[in-house]
C-alpha cells in the first residue's frame, strides 16, 4: 500500500531527477530536497542541499534555520545554534527559530541562555503557547519551580484556546 506521505516524498526527490538534469535549479530546489532527505532522516544529506542553497542566497534565514534542525537532529547543537543565531540576525521576529535555539541551549545544558530564547519568542508573540511550555520546562530543571508553575498554566490554558 502507498500512503500519501511516501507520494510526497517521492516526488520530491524524484522533481530533480526528471528531464535533462540531476540537479536542482536555484536555492528553493535545494531547500525542497533538502526538507525531503530530512523527513526521511538522512540529515547529512540535507545539511549538503541546505549549504548549497545557502551558497546561492546567503541571507535566506528558512535554509538556516533547516540546516540547524538537521544538526539537531545529529545531535551537534552547538552547529546547530550557530545556525539559528545567523537565522535569528536574518529574521529577528521568528518565533520558532528562538524556540529551536532554545531547545538546542537546553541540551548543550545552558538553561540561561535557554530561558533567554523562550522569552525572546514570547515577547514576539505573548501567545505562543509552546514558548511557555519550554520555558516552564528549563525553569524546572534549574530550580525555579514557581516560575515553572507559572508558564505551565499559561501554555495549558493556550492550548485550551
Amino acid at each position: 500500500m502507498i500512503k500519501k506521505g511516501n507520494v510526497i516524498l517521492a516526488a520530491a526527490l524524484g522533481m530533480f531527477v526528471c528531464g535533462c538534469s540531476d540537479e536542482p535549479k536555484g536555492a528553493a530546489a535545494y531547500c525542497t530536497r533538502g526538507s525531503a532527505y530530512a523527513q526521511k532522516g538522512e540529515y547529512d544529506k540535507a545539511i549538503e542541499d541546505y549549504t548549497t542553497a545557502l551558497a546561492i542566497t546567503p541571507k535566506d534565514a528558512w535554509a538556516y534555520f533547516a540546516r540547524g534542525v538537521a544538526y539537531a537532529n545529529k545531535g551537534k547543537y552547538d552547529i546547530a545554534i550557530e545556525d539559528y543565531t545567523k537565522a535569528i540576525a536574518i529574521d529577528p521576529k521568528d518565533t520558532e527559530t528562538y524556540l529551536a535555539r532554545g531547545i538546542a541551549y537546553g541540551k548543550t545544558g545552558d538553561f540561561a541562555k535557554s530561558i533567554e530564547d523562550y522569552s525572546a519568542a514570547i515577547a514576539i508573540n505573548p501567545k505562543f503557547g509552546d514558548g511557555y511550555y519550554y520555558r516552564a520546562a528549563a525553569y524546572r530543571k534549574i530550580g525555579e519551580k514557581e516560575k515553572a508553575i507559572a508558564d505551565a498554566a499559561k501554555s495549558e490554558r493556550m492550548s485550551k484556546e
